[in-house]
């Protein structure tokens, strides 16, 4: 392995390191922002350092890990995701490692990245911080990775509250959105039960289904005493009801088509049904006889259900 040179520093030389570590936390820590934190934390290794191009990764889950920031390199990598299945305490050595074992380090050793640092904080391992080579200066020496650890750690507490922030956050928006669907059943709920024709009846589900749920595609089936009956549709192609209706009345439960082993009994019909691009199935059971099923399509710019 490559040695890590030794070299004393000036007084002037450490009074410089503290006053930056005084700044960078004082920076990082006034912000809540993730993504501020881990840009201006690569900035400042880089300058320090003195080299042209680091990445910042952070856990996505397990040892999956995303692409936060990039500087120096294609831009076009944010947001790839590689795999290091093994956490590291301590500073990595890339150019010294022969051949390296994971896909993952292989990542930033075709990028010219020489070293990999891991980020952590008191909730554990963040992610890790990788800088380029240095054009004629050699390697690392023992005081400037020990700046670089001090970096990390600082960064590493200024990203703890940020991430807490930002959790809570989220919390608070699936909060909301819950609280905006409850709403949104209430006025529903009053708005069916003031509307006596079917046909109205009808024609306020397709507005639910097309402005609340938001689909592109969707059927509203019901049975009658002739069988199952297409009310209403939004399809790409004609759906032969006649052949499928006796399948959807079996229906007692919502479904997604494409989850294995949920719908066996069905599984001609979900072959069909997947081809006309419809996704769920949702029927309209009554004292435990289905009265009616509701096809839906993939919803709007690609939101799950």
């Amino acid at each position: 392995m490559t040695s890590i040179r030794s070299r004393r520093r000036s007084p002037t030389q450490a009074s410089g390191d503290l006053h930056a570590l005084f700044e960078f936390s004082r920076i990082v820590n006034a912000s809540l922002d993730v993504d501020f934190v881990l840009s201006t934390l690569l900035l400042t290794a880089m300058g320090k350092m003195l080299v042209s191009s680091g990445i910042v990764v952070t856990r996505k889950e397990g040892d999956i890990f995303r692409v936060a920031v990039v500087k120096g390199l294609d831009a076009s990598l944010v947001e790839s995701e590689l795999s290091l299945p093994r956490a590291r305490r301590g500073a990595v050595r890339l150019d010294a490692t022969r051949g390296a074992r994971t896909e993952g380090m292989k990542f930033f050793q075709n990028h010219s990245q020489t070293i990999l640092l891991p980020i952590r904080s008191n909730r554990g391992l963040i992610g890790y911080l990788s800088l380029g080579g240095r054009q004629g200066r050699g390697t690392h020496t023992k005081n400037e990775l020990a700046l670089l650890r001090s970096l990390l750690n600082l960064s590493g507490s200024a990203l703890e509250k940020a991430m807490m922030v930002e959790e809570l956050k989220s919390a608070k928006r699936r909060v909301d959105h819950r609280y905006q669907e409850l709403n949104t059943l209430f006025d529903l709920g009053k708005e069916f039960n003031r509307v006596l024709e079917p046909d109205q009846v009808v024609r306020l589900l397709t507005f639910s289904l097309l402005g609340q749920v938001g689909v592109n595609r969707y059927a509203i089936c019901l049975r009658t005493e002739a069988g199952m009956k297409i009310v209403a549709s939004k399809l790409d192609a004609p759906l032969d009801i006649a052949a499928v209706g006796d399948a959807l009345c079996q229906i007692r439960t919502p479904m997604f088509l494409d989850a294995p082993g949920r719908h066996k009994h069905i599984s001609e019909l979900s072959a069909s049904l997947l081809s006309m691009g419809i996704q769920a199935l949702v029927p309209m059971v009554i004292q435990e006889e289905t009265k009616g099923v509701i096809l839906l399509g993939q919803r709007v710019r690609g939101r799950a259900f």
